[in-house]
């Protein structure tokens, strides 16, 4: 019986591989089923390393069969997202009540407000006249082209919301992309066949590294600042301990570390991404090939640029008032908890508490639904006859955002959040302070292991909530350990800006990881 084609439903009777006697096709196409099976009984044994730490093998055994089957995308993601909610409550670690609680946080709301925000530009297409505004300085030149992206993620992120502007700049970083694929100078999908059908192409390894440049440079940028988490958490922690320093005295501290981290960025994606700097066996490789066929085109992507522009025409109401409502969101998010000076934010926490980032995106958010994308709906109001009765629709519709959000890399990042709240029931954070105090550490010991611990927890769950729920038990082991509460903690904390690793280590690297479907080992 023939194979049905992929984009037809499936129907009882159809088979969804031609029949075949070839044993090597099970290892083809069902291994991740195996490997399924195989994970947890292959890592059973981390159950019975220490009778003495019974939570803490158990939460470390769950995280590791989670992460494998996430990293490997041996299950959808969406149903590995809710791993954590069954099985920690099962294994006693913590209630369903807290593991819950801690799924649908803060953070997840400054990921919708921000995830609204691009699909706002892409349906007005804001997008697009800004990524002409890019190319018109960057040409075909793909070094050219990351570096301006780099710079402008890196510095929108010191003063603004990292998740927010990492969702703007992904957004004009993918309609440029779009330009290159349909001007004919880069390749940008792959033909690899996706993980699930009908799901958008895998980019190609030039356009991942263009992609991977934002949320790299966003999280880069956040963490000199001041104005955004996890550094108020940190600063409010620190505070307690430290109250002779001002919050800019450790920020600038960071301000090294940064900068080097912006170069190895740039060093790392240009050899991995874009094929240059390699010699032997690496030389002749076709991602080098694609980025050099990218700038020899620039003479095509130019006349190209020049028919966009003129079939575009002059900017309309729509992408105007989509411009003016972004600007606007700025000085919001900027003026919430600046530290510097008193916000809107402090204002309101002496009677409601600490005022998140997701009130301002959210707020925002709603007047982008309310708000009509054109003039026709104010004539009404003025007496005046529209030019086109009918309907008048908003900035952002409810359809296009439900189908271009990527609610299963949100519902993962919402998992590793609950994780980390998950490693201080299970008092894994607390069994590393007991260890550092153990041992007997020095100074210089105590700022390598803090900043290796807090380097490897940002890797797997955002920064925000280890601070969080982990940051204190650091500060405690650097007091027990005679050293001040910085011994551990500055290492610390400082290290948890270094999540590069996964999609869920910081939301930026979730909403590019959901827009370009960036699958997690590629990080």
């Amino acid at each position: 019986m023939a194979a049905p084609n992929i984009e037809e439903d499936y129907k009882p009777g159809m088979l969804p591989y031609p029949e075949s006697e070839n044993r090597k096709d099970f290892c083809k196409y069902h291994w991740k089923g195996l490997m399924v099976l195989l994970v947890p009984i292959l890592l059973c044994p981390l159950l019975f390393v220490n009778n003495s730490f019974v939570l803490p093998q158990r939460m470390i055994y769950l995280g590791c069969c989670v992460y494998i089957y996430y990293i490997f995308n041996l299950i959808s993601q969406g149903a590995i997202a809710f791993i954590y909610i069954v099985l920690v409550p099962v294994m006693g670690i913590a209630s369903s009540k807290d593991c819950a609680k801690y799924y649908y946080v803060e953070l997840l709301f400054v990921t919708y407000g921000s995830i609204f925000a691009g699909i706002m530009m892409d349906a007005s297409k804001l997008s697009e006249r800004l990524a002409m505004w890019v190319i018109k300085i960057t040409g075909s030149s793909m070094l050219l082209l990351q570096f301006v992206l780099m710079i402008g993620t890196f510095l929108c992120s010191i003063l603004f919301n990292s998740t927010f502007i990492s969702a703007i700049w992904m957004k004009i970083a993918m309609a440029v992309m779009k330009e290159f694929k349909a001007a004919g100078v880069l390749e940008t999908e792959s033909d690899e066949e996706t993980y699930e059908r009908q799901s958008i192409p895998y980019p190609t390894n030039p356009a991942i590294g263009v992609y991977l440049t934002v949320c790299y440079a966003s999280t880069l940028g956040a963490m000199i600042s001041i104005f955004q988490e996890p550094n108020y958490l940190i600063h409010k922690t620190f505070k307690k301990h430290l109250e002779d320093k001002e919050p800019g005295k450790g920020i600038i501290l960071l301000m090294g570390p940064a900068f080097i981290g912006l170069i190895f960025v740039w060093i790392s994606i240009v050899f991995f991404f874009f094929g240059y700097f390699r010699v032997g066996i690496f030389k002749n490789n076709k991602t080098r090939e694609m980025v050099r066929e990218a700038s020899a085109g620039k003479d095509t992507l130019r006349n190209a640029m020049n028919a966009k522009k003129d079939a575009m025409g002059p900017w309309g109401v729509y992408p105007i008032l989509v411009f003016i409502m972004l600007i606007v969101t700025l000085p919001v998010l900027l003026t919430r908890h600046p530290l510097i000076f008193w916000g809107w934010g402090d204002e309101l926490r002496a009677e409601h508490g600490d005022q998140g980032a997701s009130v301002a995106l959210i707020l925002m958010a709603i007047l982008w639904f309310a708000i009509p994308a054109n003039y026709a709906f104010c004539r009404y109001y003025c007496c005046i006859q529209p030019a086109k009765p009918g309907k008048s629709p908003s900035l952002i519709g409810w359809n296009k955002a439900n189908a271009d959000t990527p609610w299963a890399h949100i519902f993962m990042l919402g998992s590793a959040f609950s994780g980390s709240y998950a490693l201080k029931a299970a008092k894994v954070y607390e069994l590393i302070g007991d260890h550092l105090v153990k041992i007997g550490l020095e100074r210089k010991g105590a700022a390598i292991h803090g900043a290796i611990i807090g380097t490897s927890f940002a890797a797997l769950v955002p920064g925000c909530g280890v601070s969080r729920f982990g940051l204190q038990t650091m500060i405690d082991a650097g007091l027990r350990l005679k050293l001040g509460a910085g011994a551990v903690a500055i290492a610390f904390s400082s290290a948890l800006h270094i999540s590069f690793l996964l999609p869920v280590s910081a939301p930026a690297n979730t909403i590019v990881a959901g827009w370009a479907n960036i699958r997690p080992y590629q990080f």
